[in-house]
């Protein structure tokens, strides 16, 4: 982001950090077309013998809420 302030290029950047990463003066967002489905996935992967497998099932529950939470900021 620091190059495109600075006028020196693009990148996609997920709604999720529009609120964090494009507020620069000079910074313009685009959205895609509705019909466009730009996406990704994210996992968390953990052995099931793990003995703290319950805290990675938390740990992921938080890294949902979280992203839903910076999704809300950014359509503000």
């Amino acid at each position: 982001m620091q190059l495109v302030m600075g006028g020196l290029g693009c990148t996609l950047v997920p709604e999720s950090a529009l609120a964090t990463e494009c507020h620069g003066k000079d910074v313009a967002v685009a959205h895609f077309a509705p019909d466009v489905t730009a996406e990704r996935e994210v996992g968390l992967v953990f052995r099931s013998s793990a003995a703290r497998a319950e805290e990675f099932r938390e740990f992921g529950t938080l890294i949902t809420a979280a992203y839903n939470k910076a999704i809300e900021r950014s359509r503000q």
